[in-house]
This record gives C-alpha cells, sequence and structure tokens, in this order.
C-alpha cells in the first residue's frame, strides 16, 4: 500500500462498484424453483452434501443480488490507481483498455494474477479518450481477451 499523500492526483471519479443489470421481478423465483428442483434430485439421489452446496448457492446469489453496489472514489495517480481503499501500482499491472460501452465505459486493468486477472473500473462521467491518454504515460494498452467465464457471464447477465 502507497501512502496516497505522495501520489499526484490526475484524475478522479465515483463509479459503482460493479454494473446491477435490471432483473425481471419473477428471476428470484427462476432461481428458486431451478434450485428446489436441483435440491430435491439430490436428496433422492442420497447426496446431501451437494443439496447444501446448491441451497448455499442459490441463497448467496440471490441476496447478492439484491445488494447495491457501493460507488468508491477512484483516483488515477502518478504512481497508480486507486479504488476505495485498494490501490493498484503500475508495477504490479500489466496492461489497460478502456471499453466504451454505451451504457457504462469500462477501465480495464490486467493485474497478472492467475484467479480474476482483470480488475473492471466503470465510468460514465468522464471522457473515456482523457483516461485513456493519462494511463498511456504509465502502461502498455492491450485489449483483453475475453475468457469463456466471462462470455458465459455475460450470457446469463452477470
Amino acid at each position: 500500500m502507497i501512502n496516497s499523500s505522495k501520489n499526484k492526483i490526475l484524475l478522479s471519479w465515483q463509479a459503482p462498484e460493479y454494473h446491477q443489470r435490471e432483473r425481471h421481478p419473477d428471476w428470484e423465483w427462476l432461481v428458486s424453483i431451478i434450485a428446489l428442483v436441483a435440491i430435491i434430485l439430490a436428496m433422492i439421489f442420497k447426496n446431501f452434501l451437494f443439496a447444501l452446496i446448491i441451497f448455499l448457492g442459490s441463497s448467496s446469489l440471490i441476496l447478492l443480488e439484491r445488494r447495491h453496489p457501493s460507488w468508491p472514489k477512484i483516483d488515477l495517480t502518478d504512481k497508480g490507481v486507486r479504488v476505495g481503499s485498494d490501490f493498484y501500482s503500475y508495477e504490479t499491472v500489466r496492461s489497460f483498455w478502456v471499453e466504451d460501452n454505451k451504457d457504462i465505459d469500462v477501465l480495464v486493468l490486467h493485474s497478472g494474477r492467475a484467479i480474476f486477472p482483470y480488475i473492471h473500473i466503470y465510468f460514465n462521467d468522464v471522457d473515456p479518450q482523457e483516461v485513456q491518454r493519462i494511463l498511456a504515460k504509465y502502461l502498455p494498452e492491450i485489449k483483453p481477451h475475453d475468457t469463456i467465464v466471462d462470455k458465459i457471464g455475460e450470457y446469463f447477465g452477470f
């Protein structure tokens, strides 16, 4: 963690920590019915651990979907990117990419971690070209490859 008092803030904004999609009101019912059927099948086959995992997973999914995103402050500094209390140094980030979407723009940082290597930072009140211009001084701009998990998540609206 780098002390933010030594960092020169080049651009700052607030944005939601994730993009919450509008769900149909029957979405929770559909997830619950599918989970209930799977739990009943798991009980018929006497696989009680699987039934418990399905129950916990579906309950967590519904509870997380009800939660509203927080709006952390994002700072682009001369040393790295700060998202709320998290700091991503330019030394640890491999590259960046600015996705110019019609709904909300996304800054994608490639951290190089094995699990969840891409950090998505949303913005809509900031000029994407300004973000791109600032970060191009410190990081290479490389378009990330969509993984199969990304494509499945996008298909199901996550």
